[in-house]
């Protein structure tokens, strides 16, 4: 390819950037529509009123000529009751003719019902296309939001296959090609590789557990499981740790149990500490905690770090599928946005509830995990 046509190739940002222009080019169209239609009503409603309004006089104009007809019959010696039954609209008195005000008062209740009338089904009708012009913007802009989540997501897998790959080969080739290499060094390479693995293995297993989610297929088998046996195993068998040279502390009693699928708690202390340990990564001592209490009838996993946090407001969406703080163009920390929907699902799948909060930027965080507590016979 020539350099004027790499140059012309939209990139991720252009495209993306087209989507937001077509995104807006639709809410400006719906904001148009409901205008048109507003006009559309008013107009109707106006329009309603005028017809009434001249109906109302027709009538009036009729029974008006009826009065006068039924004056000149009264003057050539017409009987007035014969007249009444003949003029139902009309009251004969003491000689004289008149409109009948129950008449006018039930023509004036009539014009002033079907005006009501246009005005609440005009309303109703601006209201039902209001809001159904909110919901589809909403919706379009949810649509755009998940693309640039998807988008950001397909660039986050691509880096977290290529990066961990390309170490592992590295290493390997330098095992292949140094066989008589010092055994703390090739300890250290080893070490390095195997962590890239997990690395490898947690990505997958994110994905597919996230597509397995999806389609309805995870179904929790609760459990009683005793949690600080649960997270040790989870500690001692993540090679990351030694790796990223984070300092993982633990202060679980032993005496505490929860309820919860195996595999589903074992996924869910695994993806938060992968995510205490990449926020820790630039910090000058980076350091994990792990506590536990008993808090009713559930148990309360803290986790802690002293990474690069976040912002107060952002809590909720940090569970979110995709989504990641910040742009991909930017961003200096891994993942795929996958941990932390997992997290979530799986914790209230076993009808528990987590939260995350963090002071600010460069404060650290905490994740709170709460099960269900489990019993344990005497």
């Amino acid at each position: 390819m020539s350099e004027a046509h790499r140059q012309e190739a939209p990139g991720p940002t252009s495209a993306r950037a087209a989507e937001d222009r077509r995104a807006r080019r639709l809410r400006w169209a719906f904001v148009a529509l409901l205008l048109v239609a507003l006009a559309q009503v008013v107009w109707w409603m106006f329009d309603q009123a005028r017809l009434m309004d001249e109906l109302t006089t027709r009538l009036s104009e009729a029974v008006e000529q009826e009065r006068v007809a039924a004056g000149r019959l009264l003057e050539q010696g017409v009987d007035a009751t014969e007249l009444a039954r003949s003029f139902p609209n009309l009251e004969f008195e003491a000689g004289s003719v008149r409109v009948s005000d129950e008449w006018l008062d039930d023509l004036e209740r009539e014009r002033l019902g079907h005006l009501n009338q246009y005005r609440w089904e005009g309303g109703f009708f601006l209201t039902v296309l209001l809001l159904g012009v909110v919901v589809m913007s909403r919706a379009m802009a949810r649509e755009v939001e998940l693309r640039r989540r998807q988008e950001n997501f397909l660039a986050a897998v691509t880096h977290e296959l290529k990066s961990p790959l390309a170490s592992v080969r590295l290493g390997l080739e330098t095992l292949g090609r140094r066989p008589d290499m010092e055994s703390g060094r090739r300890d250290r390479t080893v070490t390095r590789a195997l962590a890239d693995t997990d690395r490898l293995e947690g990505l997958i297993e994110n994905v597919l557990a996230t597509s397995r989610l999806e389609e309805g297929a995870v179904f929790s088998k609760p459990e009683t499981l005793q949690l600080a046996s649960m997270v040790r195993g989870i500690v001692e068998s993540t090679s990351k740790i030694e790796s990223s040279g984070c300092d993982v502390r633990l202060d679980l009693p032993e005496d505490l149990f929860v309820r919860a699928d195996a595999n589903a708690g074992a996924t869910v202390v695994r993806n938060l500490l992968d995510n205490a340990i990449e926020a820790t990564r630039g910090t000058a001592a980076p350091a994990v905690s792990f506590s536990a209490r008993a808090d009713g009838e559930e148990v309360v996993l803290l986790i802690e770090d002293n990474g690069v946090g976040f912002q107060p407001e952002i809590a909720e969406r940090l569970f979110e599928k995709f989504y990641r703080p910040g742009d991909e163009l930017t961003r200096r920390r891994s993942g795929t946005g996958l941990g932390l929907f997992l997290v979530r699902r799986l914790v209230e799948l076993d009808g528990g509830r987590v939260r995350a909060s963090s002071g600010g930027s460069g404060s650290g965080a905490c994740f709170e995990v709460r099960w269900p507590a489990g019993r344990v016979e005497p």
